[in-house]
């Protein structure tokens, strides 16, 4: 991700693989469209990123959730004429992790519910830790170094200890995966704080 193209040209000229110019107007207006749509079905969403949001489930229209959500999904996929998958859970780290499983196991319907303890477990279970929503290549290995190598081995270690040896955000990270919110919906954007500069070229001009 991110890399620049001087430093695979090897490896696309090794398998073949051709290189596209990006169209970020018709992606952000496909997000938009998207979001749209999601919007209609939704009443509480964050626009997590360009193609990702979090919605609330809870309330009396979301009785059945998997039919509510299945038909949601399928109509969002049709008007837009773009596939998507959903995941849903308690926390918003085991909905990403339930979104992963929709994508992986359950493309074709395309939705996974994480709603039984013996689902949150094997879903843990089956699931590096370097797969977690917001863990990195370093601490992935730091982690790994203390015997951590699944989100269930996450789950399982002292909260506190985790605030202590990495940081507060690691310690929400492990609450949410045992399935106590911690990570509120922000339906209110916070604003952009961070600046990134990109070098593409491979010789300086």
């Amino acid at each position: 991700m991110a890399v620049p193209m001087f430093e695979v040209k090897r490896l696309m000229k090794l398998h073949n693989i051709r290189g596209f110019s990006s169209n970020y107007t018709l992606y952000g207006d496909m997000s938009k469209r998207i979001k749209t749509i999601i919007r209609t079905f939704f009443k509480n969403v964050e626009d997590y990123s360009i193609d990702e949001s979090f919605v609330d489930c809870k309330g009396p229209e979301y009785r059945n959730s998997f039919d509510y959500i299945k038909t949601a999904r399928d109509k969002i996929t049709t008007w837009s004429g773009v596939p998507v998958s959903i995941g849903v859970a308690e926390t918003k780290t085991l909905a990403k992790l339930a979104n992963r499983i929709a994508k992986k196991q359950y493309r074709s319907i395309g939705v996974y519910i994480i709603d039984t303890e013996e689902k949150r477990l094997a879903a843990l279970k089956s699931t590096l830790i370097n797969d977690v929503w917001g863990i990195g290549g370093r601490i992935t290995k730091r982690l790994n170094t203390k015997g951590i190598h699944t989100a269930y081995d996450l789950s399982l270690i002292d909260p506190d200890w985790a605030k202590a040896n990495f940081s507060v955000v690691l310690q929400r990270t492990v609450y949410e995966l045992r399935g106590n919110l911690c990570i509120p919906l922000e339906l209110i954007p916070p604003g952009k704080q961070n600046i990134a500069s990109q070098k593409s070229f491979g010789i300086a001009y």
